[in-house]
């Protein structure tokens, strides 16, 4: 390889390199500019307060457990007459289904009605 070979391909790495380290530097700033930029403030909702029932019982969906929970397994042939489950409350001491042979469930403890 002649001298001038050299000295243009050495030339040419140089300025690819320099030109390399200058992008690569561009392009760091962004990312950590966008990493450390200050947020705007969350805009303010404002709304009338209205005056509204409270419940004493809360109802919850998903992951939830209950603090007192009690498992019954009856066939729907030893039930006698209609039962109502769904969504009832029912408070401690009261029946919660009437068998056929004369026996009564009764709650445990205070609380509200399901099945699975």
């Amino acid at each position: 390889m002649k001298t001038s070979t050299k000295l243009k391909a050495l030339l040419i790495i140089f300025f690819i390199a320099i030109f390399a380290v200058i992008i690569s530097r561009h392009f760091v700033g962004l990312h950590f500019q966008k990493k450390f930029s200050k947020r705007p403030p969350p805009g303010v909702v404002v709304s009338v307060v209205e005056k509204s029932k409270f419940y004493k019982s809360i109802e919850t969906f998903g992951t939830a457990i209950a603090k007192n929970s009690k498992t019954y397994r009856i066939k729907k042939e030893e039930i006698q007459g209609k039962i109502n489950i769904e969504n009832r409350f029912v408070k401690k001491g009261e029946a919660i289904v009437k068998l056929i042979t004369g026996e009564n469930i009764i709650a445990d403890f205070e609380g509200k009605l399901g099945k699975r």
